[in-house]
């Protein structure tokens, strides 16, 4: 990874910072209004940073027309730093209009769209005395002590993101997840605005549910206001709840009902003249933890914004991220009783599903995807290179991915020797048997003395750079000489591929020694008069050609050419040669059946010469 991918980090995390910051205001703000006016900075930067990228684009060749579905995706993915940056300097615009330095400026911006200052300022204590208890506790106190925890939480994530044994990093995120979904509205508990005054766990309990029910909540807070007017006056209050009970409609008295009573035992457990008022903080309490966490859950769209066109592959960190905001934002919204009844259970179970899909079913594929879109861009543009870079990576992510082998397919189908010749760097990262594969294309069939130059080119081109491929060169080589009628230069380079002694690399050998055989063998009467049957006479020549017959049978086993070479080549082979290649084992690539059945057939043949060769010793060597 490089110092790019962990600033990526970083600024995710400071991402969720700036937003946990903007998202606490609601206490103090106009709710709406506040996290608007952060909406508007942030999408104006957004809007610039698409821009710019678009532009970017644009200028290195890209045209939408090329393809309008996906130009969109490409400026995401092409423009990580535009994004970043114009989300995260957005979203600083918004929280900095709303310091108190900022209101000589900010004010004017304000009333360009009706609003004031008032309207959008956080609110601190820098003004209050040392004394006052709010001192260093109001919202707007904390800008510092977000931005420093989210540049930790993005720390975190980028050092989790380095763990390289996947189970391992899976399962630290899982947990990960879970306490931070337990953590963060545990913490928004002690946080003045949302903490919830005393009363019994049960009271607090049926308020809640009581305050859930429209119904149920108009009456009690009714209740309350009428108890707050003047002096207290407990009996009077009593009755209050006593007859909202009675006059509440069906779908409400239950809950209704359980609230009075739980707050009638309250009263005979703490000042009866306190349970009013608490009864209404309560409930605005619970309002303000429900916008804070559907303000949390807007910031859940740019979140994976960022995660989406980083440069950075996507990680567990980053589904940890998105999966631990969102359970904070569900837990804090509540969704008990009004969607489902199975409590806060809710905010851990969706967010660990999510967890666990993204990560499992999601992630490898869309890491794919991105790499192999990039890929095709470039192509497009010609930018072999970059092109190149990007579908490794995806065959990286997925070795089987037919997208990503076909599209390296299709670049090396459409090379040409004057490219690789215009950019020399271009050679140093091409899949050389690729190059081959488009090499052997040329000389298929007749090809002419154009499309064996180039084919040559291609040859050299592997020759000079890609070690490991000289035997597929030289059989390559001899094919484009056969063509051009130079069957003395084929011969020497098939004599030379044929010899086991020349130091080829051996899986590369092994691929076209059928191949080789065939062409010695079966497909030029000039090239066979110059190597042909002679070189089986070789010492281990026979085995050998047997052994890459068999390998071939193996993959095409109704080739003809193979079948009758196949014949042949057991027809004459001879027990000395057989117990020669054996000395070091029995060959793998060798047909002992068909040797079996073979000699059988010679055996009962009328001709004395051919039943001698019945190689009854052979079989016998086959069948131990």
């Amino acid at each position: 990874m490089t110092s790019w991918h962990r600033n990526e980090y970083l600024m995710k995390g400071l991402f969720v910072g700036l937003w946990a910051f903007v998202a606490l205001q609601v206490s103090d703000n106009p709710a709406r209004i506040d996290i608007l006016w952060n909406l508007g900075w942030i999408g104006t930067g957004l809007f610039v940073g698409l821009a710019l990228g678009t532009a970017r684009l644009l200028r290195i060749g890209v045209r939408p027309a090329q393809n309008w579905k996906a130009f969109p995706l490409l400026v995401l993915l092409e423009s990580p730093t535009f994004i970043y940056g114009g989300i995260l300097i957005g979203l600083a615009c918004g929280v900095l209009t709303g310091r108190e330095f900022a209101a000589p400026w900010s004010t004017h911006i304000a009333g360009l769209f009706g609003l004031t200052f008032d309207d959008i300022k956080h609110f601190q204590s820098a003004n209050l005395p040392d004394t006052d208890p709010a001192k260093g506790n109001r919202p707007g106190d904390w800008l510092g002590f977000c931005a420093i925890g989210g540049i930790i939480l993005g720390y975190c994530m980028y050092r989790l993101r380095g763990i390289e044994d996947g189970r391992r990093q899976f399962w630290i995120g899982f947990f990960a997840v879970t306490a931070l979904i337990y953590l963060a509205p545990n913490y928004v508990a002690r946080v003045p605005g949302y903490k919830y005054p005393p009363l019994e766990e049960k009271a607090r309990a049926a308020v809640l549910a009581a305050g859930k029910n429209p119904e149920a909540r108009k009456a009690l807070l009714e209740a309350c206001g009428t108890a707050k007017n003047d002096t207290f006056d407990e009996l009077r209050f009593r009755m209050s709840l006593t007859a909202a009970v009675k006059k509440a409609p069906k779908e409400a008295h239950d809950v209704l009902a359980l609230a009075a009573s739980e707050l009638e035992s309250e009263m005979d457990k703490q000042q009866a003249s306190d349970v009013p008022e608490a009864v209404a903080e309560t409930i605005r309490v619970y309002d303000e933890r429900v916008n804070l966490g559907l303000f949390l859950l807007i910031g859940l769209p740019f979140l994976y914004l960022l995660i989406f066109c980083a440069d950075a592959e996507e990680s567990v960190a980053d589904a940890m991220a998105f999966a631990a905001l969102l359970g904070a934002s569900l837990y804090l919204i509540d969704l008990s009783g009004s969607v489902v009844n199975i409590g806060v259970y809710m905010a851990y179970l969706v967010p660990l599903a999510v967890y666990f899909i993204y990560c499992t079913r999601v992630m490898p594929g869309l890491r794919v995807f991105k790499h192999i879109l990039r890929a095709f861009s470039y192509l497009n543009l010609t930018r072999l290179r970059e092109s190149i870079y990007f579908f490794r990576r995806a065959l990286a992510a997925d070795a089987t991915s037919p997208l990503a082998k076909q599209g390296m397919v299709t670049l090396h189908n459409s090379l040409t020797v004057p490219q690789i010749e215009r950019d020399p760097e271009l050679a140093e990262v091409l899949d050389f048997g690729l190059c081959l594969d488009r090499a052997e294309k040329f000389l298929m069939g007749r090809p002419t003395a154009n499309e064996r130059a180039e084919a040559d080119r291609f040859l050299d081109l592997v020759e000079q750079k890609g070690r490991g491929y000289q035997a597929r060169v030289d059989y390559l080589s001899a094919v484009s000489l056969a063509h051009a009628r130079d069957f003395d230069g084929a011969a020497e380079l098939l004599k030379r591929l044929l010899d086991p002694e020349t130091p080829y690399h051996g899986p590369m050998r092994k691929r076209v020694l059928y191949q080789a055989w065939s062409m010695a063998l079966l497909q030029s009467k000039e090239i066979e008069k110059r190597v042909g049957w002679a070189e089986l006479q070789l010492p281990g020549r026979r085995m050998e050609a047997i052994g890459a017959v068999e390998r071939h049978l193996a993959e095409e086993p109704q080739d003809p050419d193979a079948l009758g070479l196949k014949r042949s080549l057991y027809g004459l082979l001879a027990e000395p040669e057989f117990i020669a290649a054996t000395a070091n084992g029995l060959p793998k690539d060798f047909n002992y059946d068909y040797v079996e059945q073979l000699g059988l057939t010679l055996a009962d043949d009328p001709d004395p010469e051919r039943r001698e060769r019945g190689l009854p010793p052979l079989i016998d060597t086959a069948g131990d």
